[in-house]
């Protein structure tokens, strides 16, 4: 589990407690400015409107982790390609080896894969290394598909407990001779246009974030990778065999 998912899940629900706690209230006349207005929304706050404000909170979280562990600092630390270069350059092969196993950044896990090969031909140490790659590129893909899952996920789930809202506002309306003066003067139909609004509105915002971040973390990905199999070569260079000199 992401580590900013279970204190952003406690904030929110401090957050909410309030709300729920006004859930059964009835709200009173229409407000006559936005900041009374978001005050009356609160009354609005349904079951439906906590579970998509949970969901909501849950790809806030996700996104943040990702945004911050996605990043070439952390996938590619220049701290240690410095640590591993000197000391394989003292000969320590084992050490290296050692230093990048202990590592979980990519580009440890990386190395670690033709390090633990060099009794073997370099062919062979290059293809470990491109193999470690692609694995990781996939561990790493499937972590940003889990936000890209978020996308239909928050238009379904707003879609639906409109709809479900909407359901009960036409039931109620149909027993109404004027649906407008019902509207404004009810404050159970208010309830219930609201609650399946704000459900909405939360699905389309966790559509959106989840999309948002999914493009960006894919971008950095990409650029990450492209640069671990970039200092990838440096590091094979100094086990790349020695060109045959023309016989004379």
């Amino acid at each position: 589990m992401p580590r900013s998912v279970v204190p952003a899940v406690a904030a929110l629900a401090a957050f909410l407690i309030p709300f729920a706690g006004r859930a059964g209230e009835q709200p009173g006349p229409i407000p006559r400015n936005w900041f009374l207005l978001l005050f009356d929304w609160s009354h609005s706050f349904g079951i439906f409107s906590i579970v998509m404000a949970v969901v909501l909170a849950l790809a806030i979280a996700i996104s943040f982790d990702l945004l911050f562990t996605l990043r070439l600092t952390k996938l590619v630390p220049d701290s240690l390609l410095s640590e591993i270069q000197d000391v394989m350059a003292a000969g320590e092969y084992e050490q290296a080896l050692s230093i990048c196993e202990k590592s979980e950044t990519l580009i440890g896990q990386v190395f670690a894969a033709p390090l633990s090969k060099t009794d073997y031909p370099f062919q062979r140490m290059k293809e470990a290394m491109l193999a470690e790659l692609r694995v990781q590129c996939l561990i790493w893909r499937q972590w940003i598909g889990y936000i890209e899952m978020g996308v239909p996920l928050g238009i379904f789930l707003g879609l639906a407990m409109a709809l479900i809202e909407a359901l009960r506002f036409v039931s109620e309306l149909a027993e109404r001779p004027n649906p407008i003066l019902a509207i404004a003067t009810t404050p159970e139909l208010r309830l219930s246009i609201q609650s399946g609004l704000i459900a909405l509105l939360l699905g389309l915002s966790v559509s959106i974030i989840s999309r948002i971040v999914s493009g960006i973390c894919a971008a950095r990905l990409d650029y990450a990778l492209v640069e671990a199999e970039r200092v990838g070569e440096e590091l094979l260079d100094s086990f790349r065999p020695l060109p045959h000199s023309p016989e004379q």
